[in-house]
Order: structure tokens, then C-alpha cells, then sequence
């Protein structure tokens, strides 16, 4: 094999690899490799345990799409007394969310591109003999998701909802794909930046074993997955259909409900022990959808639309908070953070809906269905009946919200691109302090805004507000 060598000067990288040295468990070969600022990486064992620092591959993925959904609320003495501007601004949907602060939602995802980066770079000039040609595969691979991950990610916050582009000119997000990180990056097109994201998982589930070794790496599965979940975001349905049929055939268990305990802090199994994970990601906690300090509650309406016999209803909620308000410990996560990642229940919906939109109404009802056995009592299964017609859409939505509300940014996604559609278009409300504040469909306000420190040092065209 020939090595070769990559030398990262860490100084040059500022703030996106600076956390490299600090995590202890994971990265004790980099401290073992710094040298005057230098990281060696010569190794594709280097590249793989770039990759594996779970603390920023895996954690802090952007959260601000739950600031801003409706299915939670907060009080008006707990908003004030929220530690950062940024999350009230979020909550009440401000023009000015972030006033000049940090924002970890532009900051995270672009810290996993810039080492995903530096992998790609790295092990795509290196020779290696056939018997490490998997392994470098798998690194690859690996990184192309991960990049494509982070890029999808902060396409939901800070680009428009994907629909017709005319002329191509709606501005889409940055696209690094140097490791150069004083190089300038304009924004890209929203086609050029899904382009983008669709050739990456591409080339990942290409390049990527089916299964991985753990739930924090990618897989080629995983990467269907994900691909499953962009088309339907776009209304591809042919293909968001094609990609859950592959990743179901492979992987379809789903927790039977009637098996789990209604007691406790936490009723899932938390990372690696859940069954229906697929890929385990975090999301960065904001203080102010914290259920587990008593700052958030379950809107009533949600909770409301739960059927007695429906055991999402007792496992994902307690209601016997304060004040008889209802918080959620439904995570996947095992804990407080909310799970960002990817799981077999969303492709069911997924798939489900995907074949009701291009008029399958029973095989959707049947796939719906499938989902709802594990999660009703069994006694109430004998009357279960889902429409076999186009009203099936609405019901798969209907239970989209109820099976995945606190999953990453997947309610704000689906509220932004329900607006395309009349028939879903809902006026998003908040009341404090007897003011009333409200988003509209298809509103500037579904857009954050580029952070002012971007701008500052690499200036582009800033999303209205």
C-alpha cells in the first residue's frame, strides 16, 4: 500500500476541528498525533477514527425545527426566563431570531462537512491493496452520508421548501466540498444543493455495506433510507416509494407496544438497544423544549388526538405534570435529547404515504396498518379500519404527527412542505402574555436566516424575513 499523508494545521481550521483535541474517549489518537498544531493522518484507521467521534458526527444536530413547531407550548414567566435570546425569538417566530448570537444549527452541521472533508480528500488519494479496499469503501462512504446528512439538515432551516424553480436562481445553502476552509463558498441553487445531497447518498449506498457495525455509522440501508425521506420531501413519491421497499425488505421489526412498561422516566431502550433505529443521531436540546425540566408541554390538541386505546398516548406522554400539563418522554433516545436520526417507523409512514399520493389506497392502508398493530391495544385491533380511499392521505398524516412528533426537524419539514397544498395549509399560533403571535403559510419566517457571522466572513444573498 502506498501511504499517504495528510497534515491538517489545526490553527487554520480555528473553531471547526478545535474540538478534536478535547474529546478524551474517542480522539486520544489525535492528541497521540498532534504535534505544534499538526494532525498526521496517514492511516485509513486515522480517516475511520475521524469519523467515529460520535461527540460531533452523532450529537447536536440542529434543533431549531422544534423551537418553531406546534407540538409543544411554553408559559409566559418560563419564555422570559429562558436563558438565550435565540430560542424566545425562535418560539414567537421573530424576524430577528438570532440578534448576533452563535447559532450550533449553522455551526454543527458544518463542522461534521468540514471533516467529511477531509476524509473524502484524504482517502480518495490513497492506494490500497485489494484486502483494504472495503475498509476504504466504508470510510467513503461513510463520509459522503455524513455530509449529505448535515447538508439536508440545514436545507430545512435556512433554504426554502423545495418546489418549482423556473430559472433556478432560489438561493439553496453552501456547499463545502473542500477542506479548505478559507476558501469562499457562494450559495449554491436549491436544485444544484439537493442535487448535491441525492449524488452523495447515492454514491454512499453504492459504497456502504448494507449493515453496519454499530447505529452511529452509516450504512448503504441507511442511506436508502434517508434517500426515501428526501423524495417525499420533494414529491418524488416513484422513488421515495422504491428506497422504503428496499431498506423494509431488509429491515421491517417494529416494537410491539403491548410489550413495553408505561412506567418510568424513559419507556424506550435507549442507544444502542432499540430495535427500530437505524441510525442514532441527537439534536441540540434548547432549554425552552426541555419536558424533562418542566419548561415544555404537549399541546393539548396533539395529546387530545390520541384514541384511549392508543398506547402511544400513555407511553409517549405523562400527564400528571404540573398543573395537569403533559410532557413527552416518548425519545428514542433513551434520555432527555431528542432522537434526530432515522428509524424503521418512519419508513413505514414514509412508504405508506408515498403510495397513497399516487393513488394505492389499500396497499397504503395495509402499510399503515402494520404500523398501528404495534402500537394499539390488541383488544381494539379487531375494529381497526382505515379508509381504502383518498382520504387515507389525511389519516397517514394524522398518525405521521402522532408516531414521530419530536423526531429531529420532521414536523417542521412536514409543515413546511404541506403549505405547497391548500388542503394542509394550517396557521401556526402562540400566545404569551395575552399577545398573540401567529405564522402563516408559506411565510419568510420558515426560512431562518443566514447567521450574521457567516455573512461577515463570507458574504452571500441573506434569506427575507
Amino acid at each position: 500500500m502506498m501511504k499517504y499523508v495528510r497534515k491538517i494545521r489545526l490553527l487554520g481550521l480555528g473553531l471547526l476541528l478545535a474540538p478534536l483535541l478535547q474529546c478524551s474517549k474517542q480522539n486520544e489518537w489525535l492528541e497521540k498525533k498532534a504535534n505544534n498544531n499538526d494532525v498526521i493522518l496517514s492511516t485509513l484507521d486515522d480517516y475511520q477514527a475521524l469519523l467515529d467521534n460520535e461527540s460531533i458526527m452523532n450529537r447536536r444536530y440542529p434543533g431549531l425545527g422544534i423551537v418553531g413547531s406546534d407540538n409543544y407550548y411554553t408559559t409566559y414567566p418560563i419564555w422570559q426566563s429562558t436563558s438565550t435570546e435565540v430560542e424566545r425569538n425562535a418560539y414567537l417566530w421573530l424576524p430577528d431570531v438570532f440578534a448576533g448570537s452563535a447559532v450550533n444549527d449553522w455551526d454543527s452541521p458544518y463542522r461534521i462537512v468540514a471533516l467529511c472533508n477531509i476524509a473524502i480528500e484524504g482517502i480518495r488519494e490513497m492506494e490500497v491493496v485489494d484486502a483494504e479496499q472495503d475498509k476504504k469503501n466504508q470510510i467513503m462512504g461513510s463520509a459522503l452520508f455524513y455530509r449529505a446528512y448535515a447538508f439536508y439538515n440545514l436545507l430545512q432551516l435556512f433554504a426554502a421548501p423545495y418546489g418549482p424553480f423556473a430559472d433556478g436562481t432560489v438561493p439553496g445553502i453552501p456547499l463545502r466540498l473542500s477542506s479548505d476552509v478559507n476558501q469562499s463558498v457562494g450559495r449554491s441553487s436549491l436544485e444544484d444543493s439537493y442535487k448535491q445531497v441525492i449524488s452523495d447518498l447515492e454514491k454512499a449506498a453504492q459504497l456502504l455495506r448494507e449493515h453496519s457495525s454499530g447505529q452511529t455509522r452509516p450504512s448503504g440501508t441507511v442511506a436508502k433510507a434517508l434517500l426515501s425521506r428526501l423524495f417525499l420531501n420533494i414529491g418524488d413519491y416513484e422513488k421515495a416509494i422504491a428506497y422504503a421497499e428496499e431498506v423494509l425488505n431488509l429491515r421491517d421489526e417494529l416494537m410491539d407496544f403491548n410489550e413495553l412498561t408505561e412506567t418510568g422516566a424513559f419507556p424506550f431502550p435507549g442507544y444502542p438497544n432499540n430495535p427500530e433505529v437505524l441510525f442514532y443521531t441527537e439534536t441540540e436540546l434548547y432549554g425552552i423544549t426541555n419536558f424533562r425540566s418542566n419548561r415544555a408541554f404537549v399541546d393539548t390538541a396533539l395529546y387530545r388526538s390520541y384514541a384511549t386505546y392508543d398506547l402511544r398516548k400513555s407511553i409517549f406522554y405523562n400527564a400528571s405534570g404540573p398543573s395537569n400539563r403533559v410532557s413527552f418522554r416518548g425519545q428514542y433516545t433513551g434520555n432527555a435529547y431528542f432522537f434526530g436520526g432515522i428509524a424503521i417507523n418512519e419508513l413505514y409512514l414514509i412508504y405508506a404515504e408515498a403510495l397513497a399520493r399516487l393513488g394505492n389506497y389499500s396497499q397504503a392502508a395495509d402499510i399503515l396498518g402494520k404500523l398501528l398493530e404495534k402500537r394499539f391495544k390488541r383488544e381494539a385491533l379487531e375494529g381497526l379500519e382505515l379508509p381504502h380511499s383518498e382520504n387515507i392521505v389525511a389519516r397517514i398524516l394524522e398518525e405521521r404527527r402522532k408516531e414521530l412528533p419530536f423526531t429531529g426537524l420532521l414536523r417542521w419539514e412536514d409543515l413546511r412542505r404541506l403549505n405547497r397544498e391548500s388542503i394542509y395549509r394550517i396557521t401556526l399560533a402562540r400566545k404569551l402574555d395575552g399577545v398573540v403571535y401567529s405564522l402563516p403559510p408559506n411565510d419568510n419566517r420558515y426560512i431562518y436566516p443566514i447567521p450574521e457571522r457567516e455573512m461577515r466572513l463570507n458574504p452571500m444573498e441573506q434569506n427575507p424575513r
